[in-house]
């Protein structure tokens, strides 16, 4: 959060030019998809309780602490749904600034290389 809140408040102070208005009802439809996104986030963590368990995550395969992996709900379609539900909540903003843009595409590589080298891993 530290870090974050510069960043918040520069671009509250320069939000740079704008590329882009989305009007009405379009603007609303996006909002709508904010909201679902939203929505979704916290469904995932009830569809994967195992995944905020550090010992189970840090313990042997097939050990009693491992535990088994259930995989159910939104997991059985989306790796992470937590990332995904961000980004179309980033993405989905009806309006955007040339700053915001810098900054949704850097967010967006930066989480897309971080999910290739989770699957490495």
């Amino acid at each position: 959060m530290i870090t974050i809140f510069p960043l918040v408040y520069l671009l509250y102070k320069n939000p740079g030019p704008v590329l882009y208005i989305i009007p009405s009802p379009w603007r609303w439809l996006m909002v709508g998809g904010q909201l679902i996104a939203a929505i979704v986030a916290p469904r995932a963590l009830l569809d994967a309780p195992h995944r905020f368990k550090i010992r189970s995550q840090l313990s042997a395969p097939k050990t009693p602490e491992a535990g088994p992996l259930n995989i159910q709900g939104i997991y059985r379609w989306v790796r992470d749904p937590f990332l995904l539900s961000g980004l179309i909540i980033i993405w989905l903003t009806p309006f955007m600034t040339v700053n915001l843009l810098v900054i949704y595409l850097l967010t967006t590589i930066y989480l897309y290389i971080s999910t290739v080298g989770k699957k490495r891993l």
